[in-house]
């Protein structure tokens, strides 16, 4: 509802003589005007629409398919949600599952385990196969160009023939924590806890390294639309190359760097740090303004289809921001965000918690044009 006041001033002579009586009347008028514009702004809110608790931690991000929700947890299970936030299906491992899940081309989820196993399961959540391969996988899994299945194992990228299970390693000196990513260079980037981001070709060759001076651990590399690419590090910068990882520049933003950086609709770069501040870059690597939280910022943000902005911190809050950067809403997770939030679909988010918790949220515009 829309309130309109309107003043009627008498202006004889003998009514508007006093000084100072115009400013006064039009500071009012002003002043009527501002409130009325800050009361016909729109918020969006974040209501509960349904949630699951399960009996430990949820360190990999949920994936969200045509029809499914899937999640892995530290209790060893992978968990599959509909759309809506209602469990489906569960199936249990030996060993956590701080992996997160992908989808290959032909629908199949592929999910890793700390049990030593690669599962697989159908677009419905059903399981088909598993495939032992000797090491803890930490690290969501790509299909190569040729078909194989590429992903992070101890300290091992492994190349993995699906068909017949022959396995192809290019071994590094410490963990393989990170996730890859294939680049329009044609080249596969994964980071590692020797502090460097490895270049490697679909015939499994690495053609360079970056290095760093910090762990490069869940901070996926990220492929900006001016064809450069950048990923966070523990030594508390932003890192920008090429895609044939030759060096281009760096941004130092004052906080080890876990999360991975997206760029918005509006053409900036979104990455929150371990000092819990929330960060808006340029492409160039500009600092353009920031937000801060109570906690550290392990997990990366997310946008709407709006512009709008959604992630998690450590003081169990998850922020929706706006474009600027300026709160809209948060809500109460009840838990250490790690797990980075997704959105399901435009109005819907889910969200998951060190202690468990796995919310589906929906965004509700409330309008406040009312006292």
């Amino acid at each position: 509802m829309q309130i309109f006041l309107i003043f009627v001033f008498h202006t004889n002579k003998g009514n508007l003589q006093k000084k100072g009586t115009h400013k006064i009347c039009l500071l009012l008028i002003v002043s009527i005007c501002a409130f009325s514009i800050a009361f016909s702004q729109t918020d969006q809110a974040l209501k509960l629409q349904n949630q699951y608790q399960a009996k430990s931690a949820f360190y990999g991000s949920p994936l969200v398919t045509e029809s499914l929700v899937i999640l892995g947890n530290h209790d060893k299970n992978i968990y599959f949600f509909n759309h809506q936030g209602e469990l489906v299906n569960t199936y249990k491992t030996n060993g956590y599952v701080h992996a997160t899940a992908a989808e290959m081309n032909n629908g199949t989820i592929v999910i890793g385990s700390y049990d030593k196993n690669l599962y697989f399961f159908d677009s419905e959540g059903n399981f088909k196969n598993k495939i032992r391969l000797g090491g803890r996988i930490f690290t969501n899994v790509i299909e190569n160009l040729n078909g194989e299945l590429v992903f992070g194992c101890n300290n091992s990228v492994i190349f993995l023939n699906y068909n017949d299970e022959n396995i192809f390693k290019i071994r590094t000196k410490n963990l393989i924590h990170g996730s890859i990513v294939k680049l329009s260079s044609g080249l596969l980037a994964i980071g590692s806890n020797d502090k460097k981001m490895f270049f490697i070709n679909s015939a499994g060759k690495v053609v360079n390294k970056y290095k760093t001076n910090g762990w490069v651990l869940h901070s996926k590399p990220l492929e900006l639309s001016n064809g450069f690419m950048v990923f966070g590090a523990y030594d508390n910068k932003l890192h920008f190359t090429t895609t044939q990882g030759e060096p281009i520049g760096q941004t130092y933003i004052g906080g080890k760097i876990h999360s991975t950086p997206i760029e918005t609709i509006n053409g900036e770069i979104v990455c929150g740090t371990y000092k819990g501040n929330v960060y808006f870059i340029s492409l160039t690597g500009k600092i353009l303004r920031k937000f801060s939280t109570d906690g550290k910022i392990i997990a990366s943000p997310a946008e709407l289809p709006n512009g709008n902005i959604v992630i998690g911190s450590y003081d169990n809050y998850l922020y929706l921001l706006s474009p600027k950067g300026e709160k809209i809403s948060k809500f109460d997770t009840q838990g250490k965000i790690f797990s980075s939030p997704k959105v399901v679909n435009d109005s819907t988010i889910v969200c998951a918690t060190t202690n468990g918790h796995v919310w589906f949220l929906s965004i509700q515009e409330n309008n406040l044009n009312s006292f």
